[in-house]
């Protein structure tokens, strides 16, 4: 929860004209626990353009270490 999330990393953009389509991603919230849906829009160089909503699960993240403690006997 609260961390930055890299949306690009979960979609593939190809174009058959252009070599590297201009990606936004629209806004999100990582605050709070639960699955949240964030767009992603791909934009060629004529103009062209597709829109995905990518589903995401935010989960709370572990901080404690784990406990280790020695076997008595």
């Amino acid at each position: 929860m609260g961390d930055s999330l890299s949306v690009a990393d979960l979609v593939e953009v190809t174009d058959n004209k252009d070599s590297n389509p201009v990606v936004t991603v629209g806004s999100y919230d990582t605050s709070k626990e639960g699955d949240i849906q964030v767009e992603v829009t791909a934009t060629d160089a004529s103009g062209n353009s597709t829109t995905v909503t990518v589903s995401v699960k935010v989960v709370e993240k572990d901080t404690e270490a784990p406990v280790v403690t020695a076997k008595q006997g």
